[in-house]
């Protein structure tokens, strides 16, 4: 039995003890699959404890299992208590009564755990009718006040806003209040900042930090990622393929790690090469042009690049909202960016949600007509070349998408997906059949698995499929969009492993795209950060993140979890204040019909 070692802030009993938690799923005529194995932990009032681990270690089946909310299927055994009364086997309705009142949840993707069809006032009202007898007033003023609470501007107004009108890290927040509608003892935080932006993932952890402030409850943080982890827990339990290899404090766990597992985690971090320096203020204005590092290589210097963008933009329209819909304004999505990919070199590009960093690739392959400017590939305009050579050019320019789960076609097999290309392409047959095992074969997967279907592998295999593809071609310049994102920390290290080595070898250029700082730091040489459509800064990869220039910059740098916890405790994160930027959208010009019509008032996009 794994041991259960409980270190909490105060004396007695822990809040929730659980020993020797066994969990199996029965399967239709195939043996049941064991999900979580004698697992013990335990944990006390005002603590936080991590649940560490990859996808399928059991994290989050331990977590369903004390809130009573595993399926039909699930076998249960071994001892779950809470304040010292067994669980298992108690009424629903016992379990009912604790989940939401004594218990609150914050799920990983806030988009499937809200009501897309009722206000988010309406939700979290709902939360507080469940368990507590107030008046509509009453459960109004303390939905607005929880709100508040979680730093949600114009929160009044917001009220009546849907989930699809808030941001990503708006709807993380509001899922945090109503978890802590009702001032719960336990919050369970799954996975809540997965693939969020670094100054978001800051905010929501800020977030649940104040709830748990606010409410002096424990908190249950489940992740796969342990620099997450490092500024935040008491003790840390790691888990895999659902055991708890080791668990202890949290300087235990990072300075005296005792499991190879454990150990192979921190190794697998993404890592900065260098601290930031943060200390002095910036004494660049917000709103200043970009920002060169005093180390970028002149482009030119050792010969044309193989792709270049000049003064490229892309806009959107801004329509009033009503019965009479006018023009007001466009979006400056992207806003004269500049930049240059040289031969066999990778050029980063990081920035928040919204940055334009996917318009931006868009753009390349005319997904996205651009609005104005020019884009060359091998010294060509790729919007004037004809039919032919744009064709040609799009053999030479392949793209990576972010979730490999999307991305591959499950009723394909593999050698079909690789294959596809090869033949719209009209590829002779032998030698695509040839260039499929070599590509198998370079990307470190079997031959025997050209006849295996996309569901069949794990997400960082899937990605090496969709690598593969991307090379049946023979490009020349590959774009990643957000390659590793969906991916556990030691996948994502083995991925960024395997694409520097087909870059040495195939001399391939890369556009990567990542809001993931630490992953951008790991494979590109030069990097360029874009906010609001526009690049704030650039440069070498070492000297921007060792001695960032831009506020902005600074800001997305100090958001970056360092996976050292006596770092983490000392360190001050930078907020950016956008309102010293002038807004993307840029109103059209009044004309006397526009003011009749509409008044002479703008309405900025929500």
């Amino acid at each position: 039995m794994s041991e259960s070692v409980h270190i909490a802030g105060g004396t007695g009993a822990p809040l929730v003890s659980v020993s020797g938690l066994t969990v199996s799923f029965d399967r239709h005529r195939e043996e049941p699959i064991e999900a979580v194995r004698d697992v013990s932990w335990s944990i006390g009032s005002g603590e936080v404890l991590a649940l560490v681990g990859e996808s399928g270690s059991g994290k989050s089946v331990s977590a369903l299992a004390v809130m009573g909310l595993l399926p039909r299927n699930a076998r249960v055994a071994g001892s779950i208590r809470w304040r010292g009364e067994e669980l298992l086997g108690a009424s629903e309705k016992r379990r009912r009564a604790l989940r939401g009142s004594r218990i609150g949840l914050v799920p990983q993707d806030p988009m499937t755990s809200l009501n897309p069809v009722y206000t988010i006032g309406a939700q979290i009202r709902e939360g507080i009718r469940a368990h507590q007898k107030l008046s509509e007033r009453e459960m109004a003023e303390r939905t607005l006040e929880l709100l508040e609470t979680m730093g949600i501007p114009h929160a009044r107004e917001r009220m009546n806003s849907y989930p699809h009108e808030l941001s990503g890290g708006m709807r993380q927040r509001v899922v945090i209040a109503m978890a802590m509608a009702n001032n719960p003892d336990l919050i369970i935080a799954d996975e809540a900042t997965t693939a969020l932006d670094v100054t978001v993932q800051a905010q929501v952890l800020d977030a649940l930090k104040k709830a748990q402030a606010l409410t002096g409850a424990a908190l249950l943080l489940i992740t796969h990622d342990l620099g997450v982890v490092a500024g935040r827990a008491d003790r840390v339990a790691v888990m895999q393929r659902g055991e708890v290899v080791e668990q202890g404090t949290v300087d235990e766990i990072f300075y005296q790690p005792a499991s190879s597992y454990t150990r192979k985690l921190l190794h697998s971090i993404p890592r900065l090469n260098h601290t930031p320096d943060l200390s002095a203020p910036s004494d660049v204005a917000p709103d200043a042009e970009v920002i060169h590092s005093a180390f970028e290589r002149k482009v030119g210097a050792e010969g044309a690049p193989i792709l270049s963008m000049r003064n490229v933009g892309k806009h959107f329209p801004v329509y009033s909202r009503g019965v009479i819909r006018g023009r007001v304004g466009v979006i400056k999505a992207v806003a004269g960016v500049d930049l240059d990919v040289e031969a066999g070199t990778t050029l980063g590009i990081v920035g928040e949600s919204g940055s334009g960093k996917t318009t931006l690739i868009r753009s390349l392959f005319n997904l996205e007509p651009i609005t104005h400017g020019t884009i060359l590939f091998d010294g060509q305009d790729v919007h004037r070349m004809p039919p032919r050579d744009r064709r040609r050019m799009r053999k030479c320019v392949q793209m990576v998408f972010q979730d490999p789960y999307a991305s591959l076609d499950p009723m394909m097999t593999v050698r079909d997906i690789l294959m596809e290309p090869a033949v719209i392409n009209r590829m002779d047959r032998k030698l695509a059949e040839r260039r499929v095992m070599e590509l198998l074969e370079r990307v470190h997967l079997k031959p025997e698995h050209a006849a295996r279907y996309p569901n069949e592998f794990s997400g960082g295999q899937r990605q090496r499929i969709a690598i593969a593809r991307a090379l049946m071609l023979y490009p020349r310049l590959l774009v990643l969009d957000e390659p590793v994102s969906s991916l556990d920390v030691s996948i994502q290290a083995e991925v960024l492993t395997l694409l520097k080595e087909l870059q040495k070898d195939l001399n391939l250029s890369y556009l990567f795209v990542s809001h993931d700082l630490s992953v951008v730091a790991e494979i590109a040489h030069s990097v360029i950060v874009m906010y609001r459509g526009r690049i704030v800064e650039r440069g070498r990869v070492d000297e921007l993140f060792r001695n960032p220039k831009h506020p902005y910059t600074r800001a997305l740098l100090s958001a970056v979890p360092i996976p050292d916890p006596r770092t983490e405790r000392r360190r001050e994160r930078i907020v950016f204040n956008s309102d010293t930027l002038a807004s993307p959208i840029t109103p059209v010009e009044r004309t006397g019909m526009w003011r009749r019509l509409f008044g002479g008032r703008t309405q900025e996009a929500s």
